[in-house]
């Protein structure tokens, strides 16, 4: 939270060591108690209390919106994905953690407070700005108030002290954990094994089968082959290009337009800037440094210069708008830091709010005005064919009064499939649109449908004129695919059959790996001093790794499916490390602090919940946001 403002300044060092837990990571969000209002049909929006302390559904939304708004998502969209109730949780454990602050004394004053605040803004001052007027920006930035960025300055202070005072709980990490961690990464193991394939089974098997066999396999799968019901359709169809001759707009219609429209063509203040965007803030401090010397942006840093271009207010992030649009022409900014990196902006010139003339616009305004006069005859031709079709009038007799012809198009059936050599565009379009088709395909034959939008430009009315109900595809049209799909399906019969064989013979010491690999034509591997971690040509499923390092018996015959076939593998040694002899480095001895750290926090969590009485009511969260929350009842 607030890093925005903390941008450049380094946090002073303040240690606590009054208590023993381990909280979790920093939850980034401020809280703050508001009373319940009447909404969405609840007279009590209670989401959550900790102690005395209510969040309620004003305050939750209030907090979860910015966060919602950076992932451009909102209320029910977040529910659906579970990130409602985890912006709960944090505010909970948020407010929770405060409160054992207070329980504990850690509390800051006002003066130490504004301190703070000082220190934060100083680096953030723009040129000709007082340290007031950049505290208002950059507060408007992060949509708070003084009062709010006090509260969660004291709230993320405190949280910190605890933290960083706490987290030496788990720093160490137990010599016995270690040992045990570094054993279990340092283990070798020696593998045999070989991968039997389909293909290399069905050599011993008989996968062909005569037209007879072939017939009665076919019987079997008659379901997956059929054809599906197809139709044939009468329309008539109305799009924007049959309206376009009555659509004409006169010089005097597009004059009086502007006239009465004239506050639309108002253009705001804009300005041309050049800059450059550099990832570390020394170096854009220097590159500000020189460019206020009258070196240029682009001599300083060519590879991330950005040539001039023209903006607009509110086309820019808040915390470039602000300082952009109050500096005068010829500034150079002071480092802006957004999450692209540190700005280094030069206002090369001021564009003063102008009013566009009659000649700047009227294109684009004819334009327009065409698109509405279409949109109103088009809507008037849909309002007239509805009526029609309301009142029992066929579609020839539609067709007779409106002057249109009646298509015929299809067959199609209902997943929009059809043959390429019927592409009608209509018939395109209507396959693209599975709304419409769908409600055809519910119609009885000869039934007239409603009015349609197939696309954005086309409306159509349909009537059923043939319907061709689902049939079985003749044996000799797909007999190759059925042959194929026999031969795969009794290859992998004789590979599972193979495999299992094998097992046997291999656990029970009828053969060895070398005469099952040899007479199955497959190749014996053998892979030595393997770990965990290793990638072994032949074996790199990670799940055959995984089985053969959780064995334990060396004589069992590990079987593992994988893409392609089976897996026969065997252990012929394993050689796990003396104890005190294995060495753990530093990212496996930061991943068992981690760890720890992980169930410390949950322990201390779960016991600062109960301590602080915290009640969460999941039940309303969703009546609020759910999939009903639209019908939600008092």
């Amino acid at each position: 939270m607030l890093n925005t403002f903390r941008e450049g300044h380094g946090a002073k060092a303040i240690k606590y060591i009054a208590l023993s837990f381990v909280m979790l990571a920093s939850l980034g969000m401020v809280f703050m108690d508001v009373n319940g209002v009447f909404r969405n049909g609840f007279t009590d929006t209670t989401l959550a209390k900790i102690g005395k302390v209510k969040i309620d559904q004003q305050t939750f939304e209030r907090q979860a919106t910015p966060s919602l708004q950076a992932q451009n998502m909102n209320m029910q969209e977040a529910y659906k994905f579970g990130l409602l109730r985890n912006l709960l949780d944090e505010m909970v454990t948020r407010e929770a953690l405060r409160q054992e602050a207070v329980s504990e004394g850690l509390m800051l004053s006002r003066a130490d407070l504004a301190t703070r605040v000082h220190d934060m803004i100083k680096l953030q001052i723009q040129p000709g700005e007082k340290p007031q007027d950049t505290l208002n920006r950059l507060l408007r930035t992060q949509n708070m108030n003084e009062a709010q960025l006090m509260q969660s300055m004291r709230q993320d202070i405190t949280s910190g002290i605890i933290n960083a005072s706490l987290k030496g709980a788990v720093n160490y990490t137990p010599q016995l954990a270690q040992d045990a961690m570094g054993r279990y990464n340092g283990e070798r193991r020696d593998i045999m094994f070989f991968t039997l394939t389909p293909e290399l089974a069905v050599a011993k098997a008989n996968a062909e089968a005569d037209e007879d066999t072939l017939k009665a396999y076919y019987e079997t799968l008659k379901d997956q082959y059929q054809i599906p019901e197809e139709r044939t359709f009468k329309a008539i169809v109305f799009s924007t290009d049959d309206v376009k001759s009555s659509a004409t707009i006169s010089a005097a219609d597009v004059k009086t337009a502007y006239e009465e429209r004239k506050e639309q063509f108002r253009i705001g203040e804009r300005r041309k800037i050049e800059q450059i965007v550099l990832t570390d803030e020394a170096k854009a401090k220097a590159a500000s440094e020189s460019a206020r010397k009258g070196t240029s942006l682009k001599s300083i840093a060519p590879q991330a210069y950005r040539a001039a271009t023209d903006v607009e207010q509110n086309g820019l992030p808040p915390e470039l708008s602000g300082p952009i649009f109050s500096a005068k022409s010829g500034t150079v900014l002071n480092p802006i830091k957004t999450p692209l990196g540190w700005h280094v902006i030069r206002v090369a010139s001021v564009m003063p709010a102008r009013l566009q003339s009659l000649a700047d616009v009227q294109s684009d305004l004819r334009k327009e005005l065409e698109s509405d006069a279409m949109h109103s005859e088009m809507q008037a031709r849909i309002t007239k064919v509805d009526e029609a079709l309301g009142s029992g009038q066929t579609l020839d007799q539609i067709a007779a009064d409106m002057g249109v012809q009646i298509r015929t198009i299809g067959p199609i059936d209902a997943q929009g499939n059809f043959q390429a050599a019927d592409a009608d565009p209509l018939l395109t379009a209507l396959s693209q649109n599975k709304d419409v088709l769908s409600s055809l395909f519910e119609l009885m034959e000869g039934e007239t449908g409603d009015l349609g939008q197939i696309n954005d430009t086309t409306y159509a009315a349909f009537s059923i004129d043939s319907v061709r109900p689902t049939r079985d595809r003749d044996f000799a049209e797909i007999r190759d695919d059925i042959a194929k799909k026999y031969y795969e399906e009794q290859s992998r019969t004789a590979m599972n059959t193979a495999v299992d064989a094998l097992t046997t013979q291999l656990s029970k010491g009828e053969k060895d790996f070398a005469q099952a690999a040899k007479e199955s034509g497959a190749v014996l591997k053998t892979a030595r001093d393997v770990s965990r971690q290793s990638k072994v040509a032949g074996l790199n499923d990670p799940i055959a790794l995984t089985r053969l390092f959780d064995e334990t018996d060396l004589n069992a015959v590990v079987k593992v499916p994988t893409e392609g076939g089976v897996i026969l593998a065997q252990v012929l040694d394993a050689r796990i490390p003396e104890s005190g002899t294995a060495k753990l480095d530093a990212s496996e001895r930061a991943q068992i602090e981690q760890q720890m750290q992980q169930a410390v926090a949950a322990l201390y969590y779960a016991d600062l919940r109960e301590r602080h009485d915290v009640l969460i009511k999941r039940d309303r969260l969703e009546k609020m946001y759910g999939p009903e929350s639209q019908n939600v009842q008092p």
